[in-house]
């Protein structure tokens, strides 16, 4: 495996399990230190002594992204550890999926607060480091789910599409100041995100379309990173998907309504 990011500092949210721990794994094993943030004192624990027994370099910080005086108490803490943070990756985020009707207001304004304001507030507080950094670099997690629309995605899919639009602006604000923003659309991964959802009633999966692992997200997402790309699907031929469903959106109705009659 190749150093591509040696002597590189990055700062990872949603580090503790699935797209942003396998993106925290990889940092490491590339030869970056990598500081993991997430609630769970003990699945970050975890995520660091992996880290560690192959030999790479991670710290733990506990920070809750909805919390914006976390987020900067975290900054804080990395700013006098590294003085500056070469690579920042927003990966933390929630779903739940349902009928409207039965998703309470609690539910749409909890995944918007993590998966939305959550990003927002990791960009604005971490931004002056990123700044310092030497290679200047922000990924964020987005989802196929920002631009195909699926029954029972509602609340998801609104977090995440404000995800997108945030992510489009800020690639051209900052592109000036040699930052490059990179935002990334996994397709559905095997993670803890999508347990009890993946393949039932309201996530069928159309004919064709691959479940991916957390680690060949990690892998296209910092190869998408390291090259400095606006914006990357995984599977990359997801991005067609994509864009006939923004030309013709009646074929994604379609397509789910026929998944639905074999349910």
């Amino acid at each position: 495996m190749g150093r591509e990011f040696a002597g590189k500092v990055a700062a990872v949210t949603g580090g503790s399990s699935g797209i942003g721990r396998a993106c925290a794994k990889l940092l490491a094993a590339q030869g970056a230190k990598v500081y993991l943030m997430a609630r769970s004192r003990e699945r970050l624990a975890a995520a660091v002594e992996e880290i560690a027994r192959a030999g790479g370099q991670a710290e733990a910080v506990q920070v809750d992204v909805t919390s914006g005086e976390q987020l900067a108490e975290a900054a804080a803490f990395l700013e006098k550890a590294e003085g500056r943070v070469d690579v920042l990756l927003a990966g933390a985020g929630i779903m739940e999926l349902g009928p409207v009707s039965e998703l309470s207001y609690d539910l749409f304004e909890a995944m918007m607060r993590v998966n939305y304001f959550g990003v927002v507030e990791t960009v604005r507080r971490f931004l002056p480091l990123v700044q310092k950094g030497e290679f200047k670099r922000i990924g964020i997690i987005s989802s196929l789910a920002a631009k195909i629309s699926p029954p029972y995605f509602s609340a998801y899919s609104a977090s995440k599409a404000a995800v997108a639009g945030f992510a489009h602006a800020l690639r051209q604000e900052l592109a000036p100041q040699g930052i490059r923003v990179v935002l990334i659309h996994p397709g559905p991964a095997a993670t803890p995100l999508v347990d009890g959802y993946l393949g039932g009633r309201y996530y069928p999966l159309p004919p064709g379309v691959p479940v991916v692992s957390p680690e060949h997200v990690a892998r296209a997402a910092l190869k998408a990173i390291r090259k400095g790309r606006r914006e990357v699907f995984v599977p990359r031929r997801l991005a067609l998907t994509a864009w006939l469903a923004g030309v013709v959106p009646g074929a994604v109705d379609l397509t789910y309504k026929l998944v639905g009659r074999g349910k």
